[in-house]
């Protein structure tokens, strides 16, 4: 039997430690809705959708492109066992189970990578302390090790970005260099897709182009990288090309507002922040700060005398020019907003900064300490010693302690009540991770709300300050909630007191009435959450819901001239008689037919006052589900609501669709426009449209 070479298994030394690191992370597992599920519930969710069958990308703030990608192939994988349900109700009965399979796949990728990138260097080189640098690029900075947890766009540029700056050194400096103007095609394409695959999984990677250009020696190979990388970015961005066009909106938008993604004032940065986030990123973290300046020390050194400097040195020179460049444009990119993720491109960059500096500087001192291979082997085996010890205890700090389970025990005890969850994403529930997870999925949204709604039937949201309250894809208002029900319970995470009675004040309140009496039920100052309970005062709540006006269409009454639709009561009429037809019906004779087409129609004038509750019902027949509900105004151009929620069906094919508004006090011609829009490419019908007025008022 022949066993590996003894340096060979050293280089397993690194990929072992990582996965102590990620042992770390598993030993304090806790879901991801309580710890923190944005983006990892939307990249979960858009997966689920490619591993049903479409490879569309709804999903493109980052735009972790090839991280949807991934965690739709491992979706598919693992819903191979079991073929008993669809695949989609699958992900959403069982979203944490899906997100474990996802965050133990990147371990083992992660593993396997760190041993090929240490192993493809000591091929080349020969150089086991070499090797281990290139192992180590991940672990210098404790930012790198701590976004390998589960499916991000860091994890996956650190994976890829430890392999490809190996790969680059390697081709620049050893055999096959560049440095005699001779580059094979191969490792222009390979430079190509490693850069392509790294600003398709995170826009802030681009600047790595730089870094490639100043490493190539000649014209003719910069040219034939840069076409190599857009064949390469194309290709890993396709699944997102029908959604090219919010990519190029959100980039405008991102580059001409000094906010947040693309919020803000107008304006490239803002004064007071940028130089501060110039001086945090220096900060921040001292293995960059010492890096970056012996580089720029080298780098000058190198510029005076790269005329008489040894090819060897001109390359060291070129190569760090090229991290020099990449990273200066990456500060000035990332001080408009700073974030620590935003710099591990650079930070990748490690050992070619080291590499370069000690080789341009050792030639410049001419020390015997530089040129003394085995001080200078024995002083890098005791750092890397000294890192790993640091940055394990660092990352064990680090480590997500389990949240108390307390207030989810409160929680289980309102199993038949209502809760309205006040939270955003992360919290004791996991419903508001689910919502999220929906949001971002385009079309599908309401098709897997539809599911949600059936296993989590009692789950509401409170958007604050929209003042509604959210039932997946459903809306309501809180004296149609509390009619229903005589008792309900809101829950409350990282809110402070007047923020909570606010909101509670908005929901026992509606106008001069009092609808409901709360009190607190439960309180965690530890964690930050409260629970209270609402119970409806007498029937107050059913008084307001009681009186209503209804108008009715069944698409058989037409006026003459033959472009009205006349109500069942007969007072009403309502536009787009002439898209009737006979072909399909819910009942009747007729209904209405809409395409591509015609997009628009049922245009209908609702007669209502502000503060009135107005709810539109239809049924529509659709093979691809498209098709809803909207309100707006002549009088007021900023009043435009719309959607659907599937209130009913029938075994035909046909679904009655909801939608609903509270008429703004900005209408000042009391009256609501109606009408229906279609935004497929088949064929959908519309029939026995409902129109119910509430005259409440806020």
């Amino acid at each position: 039997m022949r066993f590996p070479a003894p340096r060979y298994l050293l280089l397993c030394i690194l990929p072992i430690v990582y996965l102590l690191f990620t042992g770390v992370f598993f030993f304090y597992w806790r879901p991801f809705y309580t710890i923190g599920p944005d983006p990892v519930y939307i990249y979960l969710f858009n997966g689920m959708t490619m591993a049903g069958g479409d490879w569309k990308i709804f999903y493109i703030d980052n735009p972790a492109i090839p991280v949807q990608c991934f965690c739709g192939m491992v979706i598919y994988l693992r819903h191979l066992f079991n073929h008993s349900i669809p695949l989609y109700q699958d992900v959403l009965l069982h979203p944490e189970g899906y997100i474990y399979t996802l965050c133990v796949t990147v371990a083992i990728i992660y593993f396997w990578v760190t041993w090929l990138t240490g192993r493809y260097v000591f091929k080349r080189t020969g150089n086991l302390a070499l090797s281990l640098l290139f192992q180590l690029t991940p672990l210098i900075s404790i930012h790198g090790i701590l976004t390998t947890g589960g499916p991000s766009p860091e994890a996956f540029y650190t994976i890829a970005g430890m392999f490809f700056v190996a790969y680059l050194y390697c081709n620049t400096i050893f055999p096959n260099s560049p440095a005699t103007g001779k580059i094979r095609w191969k490792e222009i394409v390979i430079y190509g897709a490693f850069t392509g695959f790294f600003v398709s999984c995170k826009y802030i990677c681009f600047p790595l182009v730089f870094l490639v250009l100043f490493v190539l020696p000649i014209a003719r190979a910069r040219i034939q990288y840069l076409c190599s990388f857009f064949i390469f970015l194309f290709i890993f961005m396709s699944p997102a090309i029908p959604a090219w066009r919010n990519i190029e909106d959100w980039l405008f938008n991102l580059a001409t507002h000094t906010g947040h993604y693309g919020q803000g004032d107008k304006g490239f940065i803002n004064s007071s922040e940028f130089l501060p986030n110039i001086l945090n990123i220096f900060k921040e973290d001292v293995y960059f700060t010492v890096f970056y300046v012996a580089m720029i020390i080298s780098i000058v050194v190198a510029l005076f005398k790269y005329r008489k400097a040894s090819e060897a040195t001109k390359t060291y020179t070129r190569l760090l020019c090229g991290v020099g460049v990449s990273s200066f444009v990456l500060i000035l990119l990332v001080a408009k907003h700073y974030s620590f993720h935003y710099l591990i491109s650079v930070r990748l960059c490690y050992p070619l900064m080291i590499m370069s500096s000690y080789h341009i500087m050792k030639d410049e001192l001419n020390t015997k300490f530089l040129r003394n291979k085995s001080i200078i082997n024995g002083i890098f085996y005791f750092l890397c010693v000294f890192i790993i010890y640091v940055q394990l205890k660092t990352f064990v700090s680090f480590a997500p302690q389990p949240r108390p389970q307390a207030t989810a025990v409160s929680l289980e005890k309102y199993k038949d009540e209502p809760i309205i969850m006040s939270a955003d994403f992360e919290s004791s529930r996991i419903e508001p991770s689910l919502s999220l997870g929906a949001a971002y999925t385009g079309d599908y949204r309401n098709h897997y709300w539809e599911f949600l709604k059936k296993i989590y039937p009692n789950a509401y949201q409170y958007r604050y300050p929209q003042e509604i309250i959210a039932h997946w894809d459903d809306i309501f208002y809180s004296p149609e909630l509390i009619s229903k029900y005589p008792k309900a319970v809101v829950y409350f995470i990282n809110q402070d007191l007047n923020t909570r009675n606010a909101i509670l004040n908005n929901l026992i309140m509606w106008g001069k009435d009092t609808i409901a009496h709360f009190r607190l039920a439960y309180g965690s100052i530890r964690t930050d959450e409260y629970v209270y309970e609402l119970e409806a005062n007498g029937d107050v709540a059913k008084a307001l819901i009681t009186n209503r006006k209804e108008v009715h269409f069944d698409m058989e009454k037409i006026a003459p001239g033959q472009t009205k639709f006349i109500s069942v009561e007969g007072k009403d009429t309502a536009q787009s008689a002439g898209l009737v037809t006979t072909e399909e019906h819910h009942s009747g004779n007729n209904s209405i037919s809409m395409n591509w087409d015609n997009q628009f129609g049922l245009n209908y004038n609702i007669r209502a006052f502000p503060g009135n509750l107005v709810v539109a019902s239809i049924w529509r027949k659709a093979s691809d589900g498209k098709g809803c509900i909207i309100f707006s105004s002549r009088t007021d151009g900023d009043f435009y609501v719309s959607g659907q929620t599937a209130v009913d069906s029938d075994a035909n094919g046909w679904k009655e669709i909801q939608y609903k508004c509270l008429v703004p006090p900005a209408i000042k011609d009391s009256t609501v426009f109606f009408y229906l829009y279609y935004y497929g490419h088949e064929r959908a019908y519309f029939d026995d449209l409902t129109v119910r007025v509430y005259p409440m008022k806020k």
